[in-house]
């Protein structure tokens, strides 16, 4: 029978961590409690943060696109997801700094009635919360 290779001292503990060289990165861990914890702290559920993790890089976007996207159906995706974040301040429509609505649908060449949104300040900073919160910068309150 060959002889177990762990020291008596780690043999009866509850757990025990991967020497460093093994193991890359590892912040992704604490993702879960993150998320929980920006939940229940701020005015928003998981699939709208979601969506906000996803829209955070986009300087705009249209409501269908975001939805097929998503996988979801328009309509659901506006009533349970993008109002919802409008009415709370994380989105807003999208108007260039220097420009009016009408100049933006003629810079875009807009042909429908599709309304442009895009992150707000207050919704970027959400976002830039739960980063901070899962490489250890900002406390998990949870």
């Amino acid at each position: 029978m060959p002889k177990s290779k762990l020291h008596i001292s780690k043999i009866n503990r509850e757990f025990l961590h991967l020497n460093d060289k093994y193991v890359k990165s590892n912040e992704l861990k604490y993702m879960g409690l993150a998320v929980r914890d920006m939940v229940k702290s701020e005015d928003f559920n998981r699939v709208q943060l979601e969506t906000m993790l996803y829209l955070y890089d986009l300087e705009f976007f249209e409501i269908t696109w975001a939805a097929k996207q998503m996988g979801v159906s328009r309509r659901y995706f506006y009533e349970q997801t993008i109002l919802p974040l409008k009415k709370s301040g994380y989105l807003t429509e999208y108007l260039h700094p220097t420009k009016d609505r009408e100049s933006v649908d003629v810079f875009f060449d807009v042909k429908r009635n599709a309304q442009k949104l895009s992150l707000s300040h207050k919704g970027r900073h959400a976002v830039q919360r739960l980063y901070r919160k899962i490489r250890g910068d900002e406390e998990i309150r949870y």
